[in-house]
């Protein structure tokens, strides 16, 4: 029984998964949360409607990648600050800038006036309105106590009429480098009035990341087969490597990857699932069995082979492949390939190196012509296509 081209690959398969290792899940970008140093009291303010010397939070961000996916930020009130129309909180990154206002002048419509007088008493985290849209305006209004929870970023006072209205914050910083983000955070929070005091006893920052891009290698970009007869097969490999520096794997999914083209259906591939670790290398098997006479090129896609969260990146490898033919082996008579077979140049240097003569003494008197026209390349010529042993 004469096997299919597909059945006959689903037989090599069996045998070539052996040369790829399982896919895994793609890694994910994880959030990572810094912890503020110089917690403590808010300073007071000497003169109502002056900011005074502000409580400054420090955070040491490390190993964050690009861009910036959330930026949250979590303030801890102890011991409770009274009167939140007082304060204003500020992020800056490392640089400086740009900056985003968490909160300010809560409740403050005029310049003149003092805002909600309600306290700051327990946990709140700020973060960007996509991720939340409570209003901290809103949860003032009552003017005793705000309560712990998340609130969106507000556009600071004084406004026209409350509530403030959101204002983002991921987007701000989003076009920071990887550069950019590593180093020192720092969070200012002021008060503008006398008498109504706090501070904070725990303050973290957490960012998230998209996976950092991931690089990898693609060696040769066109696999080309053999001159073949009709329905013959035969078999090539290419090489991926992921660069040492990727911080996720790479993932090649069978279900991601095709072969497209007129001659798509005369060329398979021979792996399934990858995963390539960073730095790892792996050769992936393809076939090609032509079912008539001629030029045969094909193209083998793999699409989103990235981690999740990464733009998908295209694997692309040209297949080319002749059905034909095969090349005639080599003419072992003619030991320099001038096209003449001439018993006192071929012959005698032929019969001298069976005899264990050197190549330089068995050319003694024989002048040989191109190609081959030196005793070397005449004898590497006998020993790699006619089966010479080539004395020393």
């Amino acid at each position: 029984m004469v096997l299919s081209f597909r059945r006959y690959i689903g037989l090599l398969v069996a045998w070539a998964v052996g040369l790829v290792t399982l896919a895994a899940m793609p890694s994910q970008a994880v959030p990572q949360s810094f912890t503020a140093t110089g917690v403590g009291q808010i300073p007071d303010s000497m003169i109502c409607g002056s900011a005074g010397i502000p409580l400054a939070l420090s955070f040491n961000v490390t190993g964050m990648g690009a861009p910036l996916t959330d930026v949250r930020v979590t303030l801890n009130f102890a011991p409770a600050h009274t009167f939140v129309g007082d304060l204003t909180a500020t992020l800056r990154p490392p640089a400086g800038s740009p900056s985003v206002i968490l909160f300010s002048r809560v409740g403050s419509t005029t310049a003149n006036s003092a805002g909600s007088g309600a306290s700051m008493d327990g946990s709140y985290t700020f973060v960007d309105p996509s991720v939340s849209t409570a209003n901290i305006w809103v949860a003032a209004s009552g003017g005793v106590l705000v309560p712990s929870g998340t609130y969106a970023v507000t556009l600071p006072g004084p406004v026209a009429a409350t509530p403030a209205g959101t204002a983002p914050m991921t987007s701000v910083f989003a076009g920071l480098s990887a550069a950019q983000i590593n180093g020192t955070w720092t969070l200012n929070i002021t008060d503008r009035c006398t008498s109504d005091v706090g501070g904070i006893s725990q303050a973290t920052l957490q960012l998230d990341s998209a996976p950092p891009a991931q690089e990898f290698t693609v060696n040769p970009l066109q696999l080309n087969f053999d001159v073949v007869d009709v329905n013959e097969l035969t078999l090539r490999a290419f090489r991926v490597t992921a660069a040492a520096s990727n911080t996720q794997n790479i993932d090649i999914t069978a279900a991601n990857c095709s072969i497209g083209g007129a001659d798509a259906g005369q060329f398979a591939r021979l792996f399934s699932n990858v995963t390539l670790v960073p730095g790892a290398s792996v050769q992936l098997p393809m076939a090609f069995r032509p079912t008539s006479l001629g030029n045969k090129t094909a193209l083998l896609t793999c699409t989103g082979v990235l981690p999740s969260g990464v733009t998908p990146t295209v694997l692309a490898v040209s297949l080319v492949g002749v059905a034909g033919v095969p090349a005639p082996p080599p003419n072992c008579y003619d030991v320099d390939g001038d096209g003449v077979m001439n018993p006192l140049t071929d012959g005698l240097f032929m019969l001298r190196l069976q005899l264990g003569i050197a190549p330089a003494t068995a050319a003694s008197g024989i002048v040989l012509n191109a190609p081959r026209n030196t005793p070397l390349k005449a004898a590497l010529f006998m020993a790699q296509h006619c089966g010479f042993h080539v004395p020393d």
